[in-house]
């Protein structure tokens, strides 16, 4: 359920599941992200608090 919500996330907002990849199956950290990202490390909280609240939506809404 994970991986098609992540497709689809990745569908809708690519650089949100980007984040998520990174973070998740790559196990980079916020700091690491940024600089490989060229961003701040505020967006990169603000990219990967948003993307949990969309698949936690995602995954609510499948599930029930």
């Amino acid at each position: 359920a994970f991986d098609a919500a992540l497709e689809r996330l990745a569908a809708e907002d690519a650089s949100l599941a980007e984040a998520v990849d990174l973070s998740c199956f790559a196990g980079l950290s916020t700091p690491e992200i940024a600089g490989l990202l060229d961003t701040t490390e505020r967006t990169v909280q603000r990219k990967l608090a948003r993307a949990r609240a969309w698949l936690g939506h995602f995954l609510n809404e499948t599930s029930g």
